[in-house]
């Protein structure tokens, strides 16, 4: 089964001025090398039957919308993540946001916290979603 997928790094600027990232910043591990170890990782568990090919490659730097329409700013984020509380409710994204822009339905997202497509956390593991 070879399938083409777009895939989303939700990656959101912390710190603009010294372009440092989600990632960089809570020490996580690169997004790329994780998508490209779960697209290895499907493809021995279907012994070669699945095969991902990543046709496109979108940055997201911003804070998707949440279900009711709040964003985080990296440092209410920050705030959050460092206090290990506080964090918005409901904490589900706005899917429809997702879907109505040029990103599309057929995606693979990380390191955000999605639960629909196929997600790839590094912060609380991989999930298994569509």
């Amino acid at each position: 089964m070879n399938r083409k997928v777009s895939l989303i790094v939700i990656d959101p600027m912390m710190d603009s001025k010294r372009e440092v990232r989600m990632s960089q910043l809570f020490g996580w591990n690169d997004p790329d090398k994780l998508v490209n170890a779960f697209i290895a990782d499907m493809q021995y568990a279907s012994y070669g039957l699945v095969d991902y090919h990543i046709s496109e490659r979108i940055l997201v730097d911003d804070f998707l919308p949440m279900e009711d329409e709040f964003r985080y700013t990296p440092e209410e984020f920050i705030r959050c993540w460092r206090g290990r509380g506080g964090f918005h409710q409901p904490d589900r994204v706005k899917y429809s946001f997702i879907l109505s822009t040029k990103y599309g339905p057929s995606v693979i997202l990380m390191p955000a916290f999605m639960s629909r497509g196929w997600e790839v956390q590094e912060h609380s593991g991989v999930t298994l979603r569509r």
